[in-house]
């Protein structure tokens, strides 16, 4: 009887035994689980917020991914005056002057050029060559001549078509970039492109705006509607129909969609007597 008891007891405590331990295993990797499910969280939202700033696993863009990115920053449709959603040669190089004009100042001065050219990887030119007058600095009609005797547009247009899609566009500035020729940009390949098309950039559109302008006229009724203003906008430069008094400087408002503010002249003539 003895015995039995002596027996029973060492099963009992075997049992219990086994128990605690399923309940000890159970709770480490119940543990275990809810780290990697914390790891896993982590990551996904390390990776939405990589892809939100515009970064990639790894430090590298393919080209799918860097369209997308392009896509995104609405630099291209600020470009696209005529709303037709291609760019001619004219809107193309128009979008390169106000890119390389980094301080935003309606000009490329020669340390913008200077940087951007090699950013860009532009070879075989030289700042004499594209300032002919001399003034150190490069008015939109300079920087075009120099600018198209790049080849790139044609280079860019794929179909040949004479005119630019997004898709080319984009395409065209990742060769300009992947310099190892790899077909993928790292992390130094791919920083112009936070300098010069990032999110915390601003863009200069060229887009029609409208906007309303004050100026002194001759009569003595001074009021007249303005015509072909042109304004200068904070993120962007666009064309500004506003009214006036009289011929005058007015403020008009317009970005590279048409939206924002800036100022810009026009020829407002008064009516009166």
């Amino acid at each position: 009887m003895k015995s039995m008891n002596k027996q029973e007891k060492s099963v009992r405590k075997m049992i219990i035994n086994g128990i605690c331990l399923f309940f000890l295993v159970g709770a480490v990797a119940c543990n275990s689980s809810e780290k990697q499910g914390d790891t896993a969280s982590e990551q996904m939202s390390q990776e939405g917020s990589d892809a939100a700033a515009g970064n990639t696993a790894g430090g590298t863009w393919d080209s799918n991914r860097f369209n997308t990115t392009f896509a995104s920053n609405n630099r291209y449709g600020e470009w696209d005056a005529n709303r037709d959603s291609y760019l001619d040669e004219n809107e193309y190089t128009r979008g390169f002057y106000r890119t390389w004009d980094t301080n935003r100042d309606n000009k490329v001065d020669q340390n913008e050029w200077n940087t951007a050219s090699r950013d860009f990887g532009m070879q075989n030119q030289t700042w004499d060559k594209w300032d002919s007058n001399r003034d150190g600095s490069l008015d939109e009609k300079e920087y075009r001549t120099g600018f198209n005797q790049s080849g790139w547009y044609r280079e860019w247009d794929g179909d040949g078509d004479k005119r630019l899609s997004q898709q080319e566009y984009s395409t065209g500035l990742f060769g300009r970039w992947d310099r190892n020729g790899d077909s993928m940009l790292d992390e130094n390949e791919y920083t112009p492109y936070n300098t010069y098309y990032g999110n915390g950039g601003t863009g200069n559109g060229m887009n029609n705006g409208t906007g309303t302008g004050t100026g002194t006229g001759t009569g003595t009724d001074r009021t007249g509607t303005g015509n072909n203003g042109t304004g200068n906008t904070g993120t962007g430069t666009g064309n500004g129909n506003g009214t006036g008094t009289g011929t005058g400087t007015g403020n008009g408002t317009g970005t590279g969609n048409g939206t924002g503010t800036g100022t810009g002249t026009g020829n407002r003539p008064g009516s009166g007597s």
